[in-house]
């Protein structure tokens, strides 16, 4: 469990993370998914209880506070800093091989971090985090505020990335048909608790509690018929 300022945020929270797993974090605001987020990246300690990520897990952290930038420093000066390449399952990858895969072309990779736009910036937030070879992502609102394109494309991204490398990822996001196109399982948050998990389609067409249906209820009707991609 967590508290702050005697008010409970997490209570009796049990989960157990996969290897290649995408799971979406659902609930409004107060929940406690961005607490969750920072217990198990270590940010935070729980009062009771223990978080075990085991020994060979590395975290990498996509948060919403983001990472400092230098603005004058050029895209592919700050990723070689962090690292010159990244293993996965299907290999190894070069740096530069990494930014043409995050759509960063030559061009791009030569200009300052302060000409980027909203969304370029946020894809290097990430390419940064995955440089350092996590095999454990947590993803707390990637793609919010970030035009449809944009948003399709970052998506499209992580799955690929899910796919061949095996790195497993906890998602968090408000849009809940983003979750329903990037995640595998989805648990649901209520005031810190854990009221409902399972497959994707089971939770968003089957829903058991009746805050989940809540949830579902609340998602523009033409949008709940979109398909979802593995």
């Amino acid at each position: 469990s967590k508290a702050y300022e005697s008010r409970t945020i997490i209570r009796d929270f049990s989960y157990n993370l996969l290897r290649n797993d995408r799971i979406g974090i659902v609930g409004h605001n107060g929940a406690g998914k961005s607490t969750l987020l920072r217990l198990f990246a270590g940010e935070l300690s729980p009062d009771s209880g223990t978080v075990d990520i085991g020994t060979t897990v590395k975290i990498g952290h996509f948060s919403q506070e983001g990472r400092e930038l230098d603005l004058n420093q050029r895209v592919y000066d700050f990723i070689h800093d962090i690292g010159d390449e990244v293993r996965t399952d299907e290999g190894t990858f070069t740096a530069k091989a990494m930014m043409e895969r995050f759509l960063f072309p030559s061009d791009l990779q030569s200009v300052p971090i302060g000409r980027l736009s909203g969304g370029e910036r946020r894809r290097l937030y990430l390419l940064s985090i995955l440089m350092e070879a996590p095999n454990v992502l947590l993803l707390d609102e990637p793609t919010t505020a970030l035009d449809v394109t944009i948003q399709a494309q970052i998506l499209e991204m992580l799955k690929k990335l899910n796919r061949e490398s095996g790195i497993s990822m906890l998602f968090i996001s408000h849009n809940l048909n983003v979750v329903r196109k990037l995640c595998r399982r989805v648990a649901v948050m209520q005031k810190g608790l854990l009221v409902e998990e399972g497959d994707t389609d089971q939770v968003f067409y089957h829903p058991r509690h009746p805050y989940t249906q809540k949830l579902i209820d609340a998602i523009p009707t033409r949008k709940r018929k979109e398909e979802r991609h593995d």
